[in-house]
């Protein structure tokens, strides 16, 4: 440029405009690929956070009460003290049809079957959406507006001060975590960038509960026609993997123990796991995260 003092610059290989989108291109590449050492959570991921740890311990008080609650019926009914409270069809419930995920009917949460792995993988999708749209603000940076997948693990201690390990969600690498959730986020690109597939705008968190029943059904019927990859491996202490609720009514399963919330996937569970997940059906059609399977995501 003429403000650098130069008796003259030549143009090698490309023409100037060629040269300097070559350069532009350079830097947006090292930018993301580079770790923002001193990248601080904001305010508005702060709120989200804190506000989704009280939704989520909610959400199991209430699956606790709901249980307590239906062993007592269950008793009484056996001793011909009373009728059982008449239930909502759940099996065939249509999940993003539920107005309140608290009470589809009969006092039933739809979140009553989950176990320790469905809980974990519901908390696993907020916490990579909440990151995903975070690190946008956060970076303070319009060339850097997504994370990069060699770098989850940096970022996502920097965001829940906490590690995150594959060998825990019973994968291999972070791409394989998000595999697990990828209803909610997926890699794209060529730089290989977690990408939000749900606004942040959302009215409340009641998708996370209807995303993770939809994909509990969805691995449960892979199980019942004898799918054995559709087995989760998430490990507990001991080495055991996870088993979440495989349940209907009827008395066709027990109801799962009731699972306590984990900031990070090192928990214990003695129960056989599920699956991968199997994509739901979306509750924003074509708009919603299709695009990212059309890729073969």
């Amino acid at each position: 440029d003429d403000e650098e003092d130069f008796d003259e610059i030549r143009w090698v290989w490309h023409d100037e405009d060629r040269a300097k989108q070559h350069l532009n291109e350079w830097i947006q590449m090292k930018k993301l690929t580079s770790r923002l050492e001193d990248l601080v959570p904001g305010e508005w991921f702060n709120a989200k956070w804190k506000e989704w740890q009280k939704v989520v311990q909610s959400y199991q008080a209430k699956q606790n009460v709901y249980k307590a609650e239906a062993k007592k019926n269950a008793t009484e009914v056996d001793k011909d003290v009373g009728e059982e409270k008449e239930r909502v069809d759940f099996d065939h419930l249509d999940v993003f049809g539920v107005e309140d995920v608290s009470d589809v009917g009969g006092g039933e949460p739809l979140f009553a079957f989950f176990g320790f792995e469905d809980w974990t993988l519901m908390s696993a999708r907020y916490e990579l959406h909440l990151m995903a749209h975070a690190f946008s603000k956060d970076s303070n940076d319009p060339d850097r507006v997504a994370v990069p997948v060699e770098h989850f693990p940096f970022y996502y201690q920097k965001y829940y001060k906490k590690a995150l390990n594959p060998k825990a969600f019973g994968v291999e690498n972070c791409e394989e975590i998000v595999d697990l959730v990828r209803d909610t986020v997926l890699i794209t690109g060529k730089s290989k960038v977690l990408e939000a597939q749900l606004p942040e705008d959302l009215e409340s968190t009641n998708l996370f509960v209807m995303l993770t029943e939809e994909s509990r059904r969805d691995r449960n019927r892979r199980i019942d026609m004898g799918d054995d990859s559709a087995k989760l491996k998430i490990q507990g202490h001991g080495g055991h993997g996870g088993h979440g609720g495989h349940g209907g009514h009827g008395g066709q399963s027990a109801r799962p123990n009731a699972p306590t919330l984990s900031q990070q996937v090192m928990a214990a569970s003695r129960r056989p796991g599920y699956s991968s997940q199997v994509r739901p059906a979306s509750p924003f059609g074509d708009k919603g995260y299709d695009k990212g399977y059309d890729k073969g995501y």
